[in-house]
């Protein structure tokens, strides 16, 4: 299917968001309301999925460190 909400101007002729998965302004809006929401300062991101957040979470974390989950 075509998607005429984003339109692609050419190589190396970026402007904001071009791919859903990448990002949305709808996702972006979300999380600049949850950061404001924290102190100053802070970020939050939003993910599609719960695999996506997990594998954020894991990569982020340095050699040692210990993690509690939950089932």
């Amino acid at each position: 299917s075509y998607d005429t909400t984003y339109k692609w101007t050419g190589i190396g002729n970026h402007k904001s968001f071009e791919y859903s998965r990448s990002g949305n302004p709808n996702c972006k809006t979300l999380e600049l309301i949850l950061a404001s929401l924290e102190s100053s300062g802070a970020h939050a991101w939003a993910f599609s999925s719960g695999s996506a957040t997990t594998v954020i979470i894991l990569q982020s974390l340095g050699s040692g460190t210990h993690v509690l989950s939950v089932n």
